[in-house]
């Protein structure tokens, strides 16, 4: 393949000659895997609050909901963050009803298509294939809680989690990443993955399914690539 592609460069009229390779390096990343939803509870909740102590808490926005709608306000958010550059601080003075509003602006589907109701956001381990159809997306969702010791500076250890990773082939802007925090079935939306795994990084929170820190930094180096990818749509 490197063959072909140099002659083609050379014949082409490309003005640039190939005289060889000096080195090169190969690259393999997997676009995509499914892991088996862990979430045992109903992944909604109404209200929650984000303790204090919580390590990447500023990466984090938390959208109560009264109806047990997080995942979907939540993924409202994502988009009203990353396609019209809405403040955070503007979105949590939204009413849960402006939010939904929102909705039909980022759900482009098909007359034809099955639309889940939104109580079908409340058990994530039974809908997540139609949540994600619904709304075109690819979610994945992490849980972080504390371990119950102590770390050297004495503030309390974390670990993190991972419960679902989907392998949706869409564009990367239509990632969402969610967030439960301990055993709380209520949703949280990860406004920037790269940041908050960095933040994990500096609190020395492991992480169960790369439990080494150079792991953590290979998967928080994938992520950031994602705004440099293509993916086909649905």
């Amino acid at each position: 393949q490197l063959s072909h592609n140099g002659e083609n460069a050379v014949s082409e009229g490309s003005s640039y000659n190939i005289h060889g390779i000096a080195s090169f390096e190969i690259f393999f990343m997997r676009k995509g895997r499914h892991v088996p939803c862990k979430i045992r509870k109903k992944m909604a909740g109404g209200t929650f609050t984000i303790p204090d102590d919580t390590p990447g808490k500023s990466h984090l926005l938390n959208i109560n909901s009264e109806y047990n709608n997080c995942i979907l306000l939540s993924i409202i958010s994502h988009f009203a963050l990353n396609e019209d550059s809405v403040k955070p601080s503007r979105l949590l003075k939204k009413s849960e009803n402006q939010l939904l509003e929102l909705a039909p602006k980022y759900f482009n589907y098909s007359d034809n298509q099955s639309i889940p109701k939104y109580d079908d956001f409340e058990n994530f381990e039974e809908h997540a294939d139609a949540i994600e159809k619904f709304t075109k997306t690819s979610l994945s969702v992490f849980r972080l809680f504390k371990t119950g010791e102590k770390l050297q500076n004495g503030k309390p250890a974390f670990k993190i989690e991972t419960l679902y990773i989907s392998c949706k082939n869409v564009d990367p802007s239509r990632h969402v990443k969610l967030l439960q925090i301990e055993d709380s079935p209520h949703a949280i939306l990860i406004r920037d993955l790269p940041s908050f795994i960095t933040a994990l990084i500096k609190n020395n929170v492991s992480y169960i399914d790369w439990p080494t820190t150079a792991a953590m930094r290979s998967v928080q180096n994938i992520f950031s690539l994602e705004k440099k990818q293509h993916q086909t749509k649905y």
